[in-house]
């Protein structure tokens, strides 16, 4: 086809089917290799059955399209506009009826494949007939058509056909909106496919049928992953030759883009998967060789398609079968190692052998070295982290409760309730103590779990690597070096006291009870028109709050007139009386507040039981982790110690067999070099 007009060139399948040839030859000398010569068996029989099972794979150098959708959609004009000819049938009324699928072939050849199994080649001539509806029945009764028509899909080889010279299958559908058995059409259509190719018409966009079975054609193409959008979904909108305002085409295609690509669960995703055709115009454009206004949006179509068959999905196929390739390389050398193995096992003790274990128990010992050294460091940043975290709460500690007391409340007016006041203060206090002091002991741990953790993925990891080494190289049982025997539980919130336990520590059990200075305070100010200073009774916080209530405490003498006589032995009852149903000023409040929170902070600092850098469980916690690696690390050693052991008691015997076999796996292992080299050259040039 000329590349004028909307038919690419394929000049990119082009080059990748090359890229394909190339790798099907290096596995053909992969496959050669694998020939035993002169009776001396090399490889295992089981081997050679799977290098013959990835031959098909590797070998496919086809790319399958799937073209779906409505009736009367026009899937058939579009087609036969990617084809560049007339192949499939085309009629205004609904016509295909049978699944197809178009290939390259030497010759035009069609074959029917029956729902009984059988198949039969019938004339080119005849294949649209076949392929198509009869007018009659389409018109009057198209889905028991579809229902009893004895074929399952026909073949169509065609030799002309560029898309499909160039390793393109294309299968046909006919429309599934209608179709009686939809899903076990579906199903065959989707089979292998690398593309889905969805035709709707402008003239009536993603109806809510057409949407269902877009979201079952995603399903299908995602293996059942419904939420996933679909990158290998393209969907077309056919007859814009049929909208003639600007606006009604701008209107489709934003119509058409939110519905697959603009919802909460959009259907398709990736670049230049929607299209907007008249595949009635690419067809008269590319029968005569010319191009028309809607020529260049099928090319660039075309353009998007060849693009995702080659960049991503043969690219992918590619990389994936370079990997297997490589993969199959990589366990024929671990066959020789296996035939080295046996036989000095059997035969001698190999001095290589002893050299890499003595090299392992270096290596792993370095490792050792490395984890302890970590664990010591680890321990020594979580005493700076933990001191500078204890040392910044410290400098704010004191304006931040600050500002929390003004936030202090009570129900309590009168001066007659200076011992509730203060209590409801310092419970206050109390409360926005053990937050401040909980919050700094939470962010130690938080920091102290975060150095363990470090600490652990440094131990999984190279855990891990020596059980991968016993599994590639050794048969001695060995101690389970799993992590959940290896790493001790802790609780990194175990630190953390209760606030009845924070409440013990500070000694300040006494004001929940109600019982503590306060109390003592209220009484001799009761007692006494002038408050007297009251020694402590009760140790901790009450101890250092002393004071606190002796300011509540000190009545107002408001001066009263009384009889001169006996009313005098009451004047001083009377004055304390008068002042304790005074309020108390906010002023006194603020001072009351004041030295509650001063005594509160000195009590909190000086503590015996205050926050520490770290506490010892915590420490034996980073030594055990280090410790229990270190004992796994002893058993290794020995388990390699002994097997270098069992080597060297091997006796020394060399035999004519052994020689010519080890000259065969030289060879053949320089044979398997040149073939990985020119595997990694074709990685190199393909998927640069």
């Amino acid at each position: 086809m000329s590349s004028t007009n909307h038919q690419s060139s394929y000049a990119t399948l082009e080059k990748f089917q090359s890229y394909q040839e190339r790798l099907c030859s290096i596995y053909d000398s992969l496959l050669q290799l694998l020939q035993d010569d002169q009776n001396c068996d090399v490889f295992s029989s089981a081997l050679k059955e799977e290098a013959q099972k990835l031959a098909k794979r590797i070998k496919s150098k086809n790319f399958r399209l799937a073209v779906a959708g409505g009736f009367s959609q026009g899937k058939s004009t579009f087609l036969n506009a990617l084809l560049g000819e007339e192949i499939q049938p085309v009629r205004a009324i609904p016509c295909s009826g049978v699944l197809t699928v178009i290939k390259n072939g030497s010759e035009k050849r069609v074959v029917c494949h029956y729902k009984d199994g059988t198949q039969a080649e019938i004339p080119f001539e005849e294949y649209q007939q076949q392929a198509s509806i009869p007018k009659a029945i389409a018109i009057e009764s198209r889905d028991t058509a579809l229902a009893e028509s004895n074929i399952v899909e026909i073949v169509l080889e065609h030799p002309e056909l560029a898309l499909c010279r160039h390793h393109v299958e294309i299968v046909d559908s006919p429309g599934l909106n209608e179709h009686p058995d939809r899903t076990a059409v579906t199903e065959r259509l989707l089979k292998d496919a690398d593309a889905a190719i969805f035709l709707t018409s402008a003239r009536q966009q993603l109806t809510q049928d057409e949407r269902n079975l877009l979201k079952d054609l995603k399903r299908d193409l995602q293996k059942g992953d419904c939420d996933e959008p679909a990158e290998n979904l393209f969907i077309l909108v056919n007859f814009m030759d049929s909208l003639s305002l600007p606006e009604d085409i701008e209107d489709v295609k934003k119509r058409v883009n939110s519905i697959v690509s603009g919802s909460d669960s959009p259907l398709i995703k990736g670049e230049k998967r929607v299209h907007f055709i008249s595949a009635r115009m690419a067809l008269e454009a590319a029968l005569a060789k010319t191009t028309n206004e809607y020529s260049e949006a099928f090319r660039e179509f075309v353009g998007s398609l060849e693009t995702f068959l080659v960049e991503e999905r043969g690219a992918f196929t590619l990389r994936k079968n370079i990997t297997t390739i490589r993969q199959f390389s990589s366990s024929i050398k671990d066959g020789f190692t296996r035939i080295e193995d046996a036989w000095e096992d059997k035969l001698s003790s190999s001095e290589a052998e002893k050299r890499e274990r003595l090299e392992k128990i270096g290596e792993i010992s370095g490792i050792n070295v490395k984890i302890q050294n970590l664990k010591t460091t680890l321990i020594e940043e979580l005493l700076v982290a933990a001191r500078d975290s204890k040392n910044r709460w410290k400098s704010g500690l004191e304006k931040r409760l600050f500002e929390k007391s003004t936030y202090w409340s009570t129900e309590h007016r009168k001066r007659r309730y200076k011992k509730e006041i203060s209590e409801d203060y310092q419970r206050q206090c109390y409360e926005d103590m053990y937050k401040e002091w909980g919050a700094l002991q939470q962010n130690v741990n938080n920091i102290a779990k975060r150095k363990a953790d470090k600490l652990e993925a440094e131990i999984a990891k190279n855990l891990q690597v020596i059980d991968d080494y016993f599994d590639r190289n050794s048969s001695s049982k060995r101690t389970d070096l799993s992590s959940a025997n290896v790493f001790p539980k802790f609780d990194f919130t175990s630190g953390i006291m209760s606030k009845e336990d924070f409440m013990e520590h500070l000694g300040v059990i006494g004001l929940v009870g109600g019982i503590g200075v306060a109390a003592a305070v209220g009484a001799a100010a009761v007692a006494a028109p002038v408050a007297a200073p009251v020694a402590p009774v009760a140790g901790g916080l009450f101890a250092l709050f002393a004071a606190a209530p002796a300011v509540v405490a000190a009545p107002v003498v408001v001066p009263v007139v009384v009889p001169v006589g006996a009313a005098v032995a009451a004047g001083a009852g009377m004055s304390v009386l008068i002042s304790e149903l005074l309020p108390v000023s906010e002023s006194t409040k603020r001072k009351l507040k004041t030295e509650i929170l001063q005594k509160g902070i000195e009590v909190l600092l000086k503590n015996p039981y205050r926050i520490k850098e770290i506490d010892k469980d915590t420490k034996d916690f980073f030594n055990q982790k280090a410790q229990d690696f270190h004992r796994n690390v002893v058993d290794f050693s020995s388990t390699l110690s002994s097997e270098i052991e069992q080597q060297e008691k091997i006796s020394q015997k060399v035999l004519a067999e052994k020689k010519a076999k080890f000259l065969v796996i030289e060879r053949k292992a320089l044979q398997l070099k040149e073939i990985e080299a020119a595997l990694d050259c074709l990685a190199k040039i393909a998927l640069a």
